[in-house]
């Protein structure tokens, strides 16, 4: 029988104090088989909810095993309740005990060993997460590991798996009971809407997230979700930026330790992976050869993109790189827009690609507090005429008054042929390209020419004559 030791007592706890999913959001498992001790696969799509069953778990046995310690029936009691033993496979150091060992105690080696050897020796519940990002030689020595430590009779298996391209379930996992989790549907997300926040409240983040179809997409990945959630929770006042729900996202998916920030993340680790993500949606590729990865990670001064990978925001495949969800690398993409204005104008503009320069003004326009700076520093001199089609095509989707005000303030900055270049580009955007309430483009073009004539008939008098964002 395992006894409460203080070394066991402060694992329980740690385990106890996982987060409990809302009974509305927990995904449905399977009971064991009568008469069988349980042995569950769970599996889906990274974000679905794997991690989170798995600590979910391992936090209720917890606090059964510590229930059951504190009351006067405990040497009866103990003996019936399954100890938790969970493990994080990223983790792994070529042993079961070894790892279990530190888990336990990471101070103390030999007794944690000693301590996993008992716990696997009795009634006990071991849970192997992130299986699959093991090497195949090593997930086969797991299992053989797995079989020798484990007791049919007395022990309960789960392991969590998620499919990667060109990697078979192992033989040791094929025949377990399996549960697999995938994306919520809509009425499922409007529940989880509705358990998380109040009714009045619910109701107008519903609307948000539909308003916003890479968004309300996202919402239904639950991990994704559960970001939104936090990033809508820290933003009292208004509804989060891009910026804000990228580090939301990216500290979800890289675990990052409770004392460390998300902007300290993002600001050194996660600048390779933004910088990745940037360059590969401003070229419009979806992956890159393991060596073009490498050298941009490097330059980058980040993480290395082997602890990219590892962490699950980067998958490998065939010898390419490539982002394991399109809403990360957009979010990278959209971070690093903001942390590095310089590559939206001046001296690093030429290492651009014209093409991949447009798409980026989007990125940076999205997002900024100063759009009339980001259009000033892109439409300058040397700005291809994707640059100001690209402006145009912005302009014509926000409302009529925000893109007058910012032609005119736009008119203080910058030389009057580039607002000819760009009423230019406005006359010739295609009469369906602005939805209905939204600025019209022909408008706009007029505008600009408007403020283009005033600039250069005031020429060397000062811009204090330019007309203001008429009606």
């Amino acid at each position: 029988m395992v006894e409460t030791s203080p070394l066991l007592s402060e694992y329980l706890n740690r385990l106890a104090s996982y987060p409990t999913p809302d009974a509305a959001l927990a995904p449905a498992l399977p009971q064991p088989e009568p008469g069988k001790t349980a042995r569950l696969l769970i599996t889906g799509p990274r974000g679905s909810g794997k991690t989170t069953a798995m600590q979910a778990r391992a936090a209720s046995a917890a606090r059964e095993v510590l229930a059951c310690a504190g009351k006067p029936l405990a040497d009866v009691l103990l003996p019936l309740a399954e100890v938790p033993l969970y493990l994080d496979l990223r983790q792994w150091p070529g042993s079961l005990i070894e790892l279990a060992a530190r888990a336990l105690a990471p101070n103390d080696h030999a007794a944690g060993q000693t301590l996993a050897q008992v716990i696997l020796e009795g009634h006990a519940i071991l849970l192997l997460d992130h299986v699959e990002s093991l090497p195949p030689g090593c997930i086969q020595a797991l299992g053989d590991q797995v079989t020798q430590a484990s007791s049919k009779e007395r022990t309960t298996l789960w392991a969590s798996w998620r499919a990667l391209p060109g990697r078979a379930l192992p033989n040791w996992l094929a025949d377990w009971q399996s549960a697999h989790l995938g994306d919520w549907d809509d009425t499922q997300v409007l529940r989880a809407i509705g358990a998380l926040f109040e009714p009045e409240t619910a109701a107008g983040i519903a609307a948000w997230l539909a308003g916003n179809q890479q968004l309300w997409l996202a919402a239904h990945r639950p991990m994704f979700f559960n970001a939104i959630a936090e990033a809508v929770r820290a933003s009292k006042s208004h509804w989060p930026t891009q910026a804000e729900l990228a580090m939301q996202v990216l500290s979800a998916m890289l675990d990052l330790d409770q004392a460390k920030s998300a902007s300290d993340w993002l600001d050194h680790a996660g600048f390779g992976a933004c910088h990745l993500a940037w360059m590969m949606l401003e070229q419009d590729m979806m992956a890159l050869p393991i060596e073009e990865a490498t050298r941009v990670a490097q330059e980058s001064g980040g993480v290395t993109l082997d602890a990219l990978v590892a962490s699950g925001v980067l998958a490998r495949s065939n010898g390419e790189i490539m982002f394991d969800q399109l809403l990360v690398a957009n979010l990278c993409a959209a971070w690093y827009a903001r942390a590095r204005p310089d590559r939206f104008g001046g001296g690093e503009q030429a290492a651009i690609g014209q093409a991949g320069r447009a798409r980026a003004l989007h990125h940076a326009l999205d997002i900024a507090d100063d759009a009339t700076a980001v259009l000033s520093a892109a439409l300058d001199a040397t700005a291809p005429s994707e640059m100001f089609r690209a402006a145009a095509g912005w302009l014509a989707t926000i409302l009529p008054e925000r893109a007058r005000e910012l032609l005119a303030a736009l008119a203080r900055q910058t030389w009057a042929e580039a607002l000819i270049l760009l009423s230019s580009a406005l006359h010739s955007l295609p009469a369906h390209s602005h939805p209905p309430g939204q600025a019209s483009a022909n408008g706009l073009a007029s505008y600009a020419a408007e403020l283009a004539r005033a600039s250069l008939r005031i020429g060397q008098r000062g811009s204090e004559a330019l007309p203001g964002p008429a009606a």
